[in-house]
């Protein structure tokens, strides 16, 4: 589980990536079959896994919309997002449709609205923040659960992705390790962009 840091960031860039950006590439790649061409939905593209989802989506060569707040709209986009929901003022079931794949970082009532999207044979990828509904509205819809792989290799590829510069990680805030009962807090809010680090000395 161990890979050597790409030169081109430093160690608190380092320190955002491994899980969020393991978990993107489950959602997409492992476990997506994103390919180039493809019409993706990422739900909360400003979060920890979704600001290097929208990346590596781009990257694939994949349109890619996102579900964010308003005042995240100009941040997504400039990640690469083509299209961006606020999901306070829009319904993103009723915005989009024709979908080859849904990756889903929230689980509960947008996991069962999201199925609304896709294309007939669509796929649909989940990492759940709540609980994901037993009730499946459609048959046609692969869903999997988009289990990370923490070994040297899966490390190795994100490490190529940072140095070829198709991933950037998104540190929103670093933070003593004496307050890190805060920073979890401030993790917790659901509005954060990209990442909080933990400083250790």
């Amino acid at each position: 589980m161990l890979a050597r840091k790409p030169d081109r960031i430093d160690h608190v860039d380092m320190a955002s990536l491994p899980i969020a950006a393991l978990s993107a590439y489950a959602g997409l790649v492992t476990h997506g079959n994103l390919a180039e061409g493809e019409k993706v939905l990422i739900h909360a593209g400003a979060g920890g896994v979704g600001v290097i989802a929208i990346q590596l989506a781009k990257h694939i060569g994949a349109t890619v919309a996102t579900t964010a707040s308003e005042s995240n709209a100009d941040y997504v986009h400039e990640l690469g997002a083509d299209v961006a929901i606020d999901y306070r003022s829009m319904d993103f079931a009723q915005a989009l449709s024709d979908y080859d794949l849904m990756f889903d970082t929230m689980g509960g009532d947008v996991h069962l609205r999201s199925y609304a999207v896709l294309t007939p044979g669509g796929r649909m990828t989940y990492l759940n923040a709540d609980p994901i509904p037993d009730d499946k509205p459609r048959d046609d819809v692969t869903v999997s659960n988009a289990s990370v792989s923490y070994d040297t290799a899966s490390l190795e590829r994100i490490a190529e992705l940072v140095d070829s510069g198709a991933i950037k990680p998104q540190v929103s805030a670093v933070v003593p390790l004496a307050e890190a009962v805060s920073a979890y807090g401030l993790s917790q809010t659901g509005h954060l962009r990209g990442k909080v680090v933990l400083r250790v000395r």
